[in-house]
């Protein structure tokens, strides 16, 4: 590639990151719902081809993860907020509705996977504006095989997102009973797993695709994954602090309205 046309590439890439990275911080927000639409935009605005910039967007959010997630993941799991028994179960259906999810997605065409996340990212600023987390969720004891089906649902939403899971995961194990601190840490580990097994599929699905963007393996671009990783990891640190001035309510609706902004664009 010309170093000329590499240039734009380096600057949307680090301005995505540095975005993406401060909202993320900001709104608690996982970065897929900020970095799926964002490398989207940016790869569409380069004049990437569109049947295959929603599958690169979505494999190289997963890609991310790996590297932001796996730092999160690591810290809960020295507080000692990690359920192991809930991980271990669980991620046996995450791996195979990640695996699953990461399929389906590879066979739709670009603009189909960009109105199912778009329909999935409305069902959620939907739920986050109409209802309010509860606390004290009654304890409720499942059997291990429902734990593997949650995990499949888990694991094929998320990879068909480019997001970490937890969005899905969170509210499932509240609903179980999980005290809210290690809910989040146990998602947090969940995430690694659903990166992981998703980038591999997606360089996979993507492995034989015509006309994607330079420096890509597969649905993976190298160059999106190091460079808005790099600077979310910079960025998230800064929106985390600025979050703490705002109001906790007014926070939830900002949140809310944002990925509510979000779906509205990816359906345009």
């Amino acid at each position: 590639m010309e170093f000329e046309i590499f240039i734009p590439i380096i600057i949307m890439m680090m301005g995505l990151g540095i975005i993406g990275g401060f909202l993320a911080g900001l709104l608690g927000i996982g970065g897929g719902l900020i970095t799926v639409p964002g490398l989207y935009f940016c790869l569409s605005k380069l004049g990437y081809d569109n049947d295959v910039i929603m599958h690169v967007a979505i494999g190289s959010s997963l890609a991310m993860i790996i590297f932001t997630g796996t730092s999160s993941a690591l810290a809960h799991y020295k507080k000692k907020s990690v359920d192991l028994k809930i991980f271990k179960i669980w991620s046996i259906g995450i791996i195979l509705g990640t695996i699953l999810g990461s399929y389906i997605s590879a066979s739709l065409e670009g603009s189909d996977l960009k109105n199912v996340f778009a329909s999935i990212t409305l069902l959620i600023a939907c739920y986050m504006f109409f209802f309010k987390k509860k606390e004290g969720a009654l304890e409720k004891e499942l059997k291990n095989y429902i734990g593997v089906i949650l995990g499949v649902i888990i694991g094929g939403i998320s990879a068909i997102m480019g997001i970490g899971g937890a969005l899905v995961a969170v509210p499932l194990m509240r609903f179980k009973g999980v005290q809210m601190q290690r809910a989040v840490g146990t998602a947090s580990s969940m995430g690694v797993v659903i990166a992981v097994f998703g980038t591999l599929s997606y360089i996979i699905n993507g492995m034989n695709v015509d006309n994607l963007p330079p420096y890509s393996i597969g649905y993976v671009n190298i160059v999106a994954v190091l460079l808005v990783a790099s600077m979310s990891m910079i960025f998230a640190k800064l929106g985390a602090k600025a979050s703490h001035l705002i109001n906790p309510n007014i926070l939830h609706y900002i949140f809310s309205g944002f990925i509510l902004l979000v779906s509205i664009y990816m359906f345009s």
